[in-house]
């Protein structure tokens, strides 16, 4: 019996065996093939040569003949010809001239210096072709002497070329018999081999069935690696658009796209770290697989997108949706920290759409009703109806153009007074970004800073801004009505490394004082004391830029602001001052608003002044600011300029 030694080393060693073999087979017929290749080759080169030579001599006497029809005035030769038929020559004789066409030269031929006279008296042939004169054949002379001496000697050489070749190939007939002995030999040992190769794969075809069920079992393992997501374990963009495919190929539309995607993830990982962000996914993938049934997909697309095929009617689409928001909003995970966490959900259901089925337009319709339900106010489910394209499309030519709007200049600041409720007169002014569209118009200003961010123009959009409201200062400066400027900034440039330092560049170009520009934080976002924003805050301040807190009683995500920021403005915002003229409540809070303002070191500005009833009202509750089409609306500069000559202005003491 065979150790159990040789019979793990016995696979081992019969692979290399057969390819030794076959090795050596190889180098024998190597050796064979290229013996009978040089002998090919050797006829072949010596029966090539020798045929050329024996062309040589047509080729000059056609030459001859072409010309001395061209002088003689044949009309169907032209000059092209001649010079075609010299050149003809002329490359076959330079050919001719080079060393291995003087080898193929047979030994017997005496006139060996025939080519290489012809190639020294080209030049005297071409100036022949140059003394050729239509219908004159006295012009043929030069080249007439030429023929006479080179015919006969040409003539010879080339019989005697042809006689070498046929004697070349007499001898190529003798050599091909060698061949043929030479190949069978080579044919025997390969079908000597052959045979053992065959026995070899034969040993191996019986030894891989074995490994045939791991092999299917490997493969099936990769197919569903590669259809599944590694990170939550459900499906993955590759499976879904195949399902998806799949679908449409078999006409079966009764079946809802929905795409779901995480409101605020990127806050996740900032503040809580990836491992939050990862669990928060694997949350999601259960809120959305939980309760699919067999023949629908749930699929993450990467990052916080997820998407689901489920069929059914449109109803059990909503109310699937619907569901999976709750759950996804449910702190019922160990594994993260406490957060606020919500979604939006947008459906495209295939069989309430125009058209034939495609699985692009779906997906983009499902994607163009997620965008929908984000701008509505997320944490909601919208279903694609048409309406939505011009949403949608309208936001792509936005995006498309708002990089070359700010670039070309077609940015545009108007400004608002902000004005003292007690003597109406005018102690800021904010500047409000303002854009015509060549085709949609003029574009609200949320608009606009929505399509910067998305772009990732923001900063060059607001730095525009901040430059007009400046040099707007400089000019109202100079003619002795200068009011500090205010400028909307969204809490990501604070983040923004270069965004302190551009700014505190423009203050000292224009030469601004302390409080000539005020810059106001927009949005519900939060600071945080990251070291990027504190540098930030710090530049701002040393150049002499104060803060402001915009939009306050929005969102409760205000309140944390106060904490971390300098400010030195509290604008309220107009969802406080709307009922303020018949709300006791609404007087209640803007008034202990304005308190906490004061012990803080605040002026309160009350936004959306829109009746006289408003500003007396918050005047009597003792705000000192307001800020309203009742109290002023939007203008050029020009028209500020004359709105503050017409209204009273500021002690000079506070700029």
């Amino acid at each position: 019996m065979m150790r159990p030694e040789l019979r793990r080393l016995l696979p081992l060693l019969r692979f290399p065996a057969i390819i030794l073999l076959i090795g050596g087979m190889l180098v024998w017929s190597e050796l064979g093939l290229g013996a009978v290749s040089a002998n090919i080759s050797q006829r072949l080169f010596f029966s090539g040569r020798l045929e050329e030579s024996a062309r040589f001599e047509t080729e000059m006497n056609r030459f001859f003949e072409v010309a001395e029809l061209y002088a003689s005035g044949d009309p169907t030769i032209t000059l092209d010809n001649v010079n075609l038929a010299l050149n003809l020559m002329w490359s076959r004789a330079n050919v001719m001239n080079s060393p291995s066409f003087r080898q193929a030269i047979p030994s017997e031929q005496q006139d060996k210096t025939l080519i290489s006279e012809i190639v020294t008296d080209l030049p005297a042939f071409d100036r022949g072709v140059q003394q050729l004169k239509r219908g004159e054949p006295a012009s043929f002379k030069p080249l007439e002497s030429l023929q006479r001496r080179y015919s006969g000697r040409l003539a010879a050489f080339g019989e005697l070329a042809w006689n070498a070749r046929q004697r070349r190939m007499a001898q190529s007939v003798e050599t091909g018999l060698q061949s043929v002995d030479a190949l069978r030999w080579i044919q025997t040992g390969f079908g000597a081999v052959s045979a053992l190769a065959i026995a070899y794969v034969l040993a191996e075809l019986v030894l891989s069935r074995r490994l045939n069920g791991k092999l299917n079992r490997l493969v099936a393992e990769k197919q569903r690696l590669l259809r599944t997501d590694q990170l939550t374990g459900i499906s993955n963009r590759f499976h879904f658009e195949e399902v998806l495919d799949e679908k449409i190929r078999a006409a079966d539309l009764e079946f809802s796209v929905i795409y779901f995607d995480l409101d605020g993830f990127k806050k996740v990982n900032d503040e809580h770290g990836h491992a939050a962000g990862d669990a928060l996914l694997r949350h999601v993938a259960t809120a959305l697989g939980g309760q699919i049934g067999r023949n629908d997909i749930a699929a993450r697309f990467g990052g916080d997108e997820f998407a689901v095929l489920l069929t059914g009617t449109l109803a059990r689409a909503e109310a699937y949706a619907t569901r999976a928001l709750t759950l996804i909003c449910e702190q019922n995970y160990s594994d993260l920290p406490k957060l606020t966490i919500s979604a939006s959900a947008g459906i495209c259901h295939a069989a309430e759409q125009e058209g034939p089925p495609n699985p692009d337009v779906l997906k983009r319709r499902a994607d163009i009703a997620l965008y929908s339900a984000k701008a509505a106010g997320r944490n909601c489910v919208r279903t694609f109806v048409p309406d939505m394209n011009g949403e949608y499309e309208r936001r792509r030519i936005l995006d498309a153009d708002i990089e070359k709007a700010i670039y070309n200049g077609e940015i545009h600041v108007a400004y608002q007074p902000v004005v003292r409720l007690s003597d109406r007169k005018t102690h800021y002014v904010e500047a409000l970004v303002r854009w015509n569209h060549p085709a949609l118009g003029a574009i609200d200003a949320m608009e606009i800073v929505e399509s910067a961010v998305r772009r990732q123009t923001i900063q060059s959009l607001t730095l525009v801004v901040v430059r007009q409201a400046l040099a707007t200062y400089s000019r109202l400066r100079q003619v002795g009505r200068a009011v500090p400027m205010c400028v909307n900034v969204t809490p990501g440039l604070l983040a923004m490394p270069t965004f302190g330092p551009a700014v505190a560049a423009l203050l000292y170009e224009y030469e601004m004082p302390l409080g000539a520009l005020y810059l106001e934080i927009t949005e519900d976002g939060e600071l945080h004391d990251t070291e990027v924003i504190e540098d930030n805050l710090r530049i701002l301040r040393l150049a002499g830029a104060l803060m402001a807190v915009d939009d306050f009683g929005r969102a409760f995500s205000n309140v944390s602001r106060l904490t971390s920021l300098d400010f030195r403005m509290l604008k309220l915002d107009r969802v406080l001052t709307a009922p303020v003229a018949h709300s006791d409540r609404a007087r209640q809070i803007i008034e202990s608003t304005d308190r906490m303002a004061i012990a803080l070191g605040a002026e309160t500005v009350c936004e959306g002044v829109e009746t006289e009833e408003q500003a007396i009202a918050l005047s009597e509750i003792g705000i000192e600011f307001g800020q309203g089409y009742h109290l002023g609306g939007p203008m050029p500069p020009d028209r500020l300029h004359a709105f503050l000559s017409a209204s009273a202005m500021p002690d000079e003491k506070k700029h």
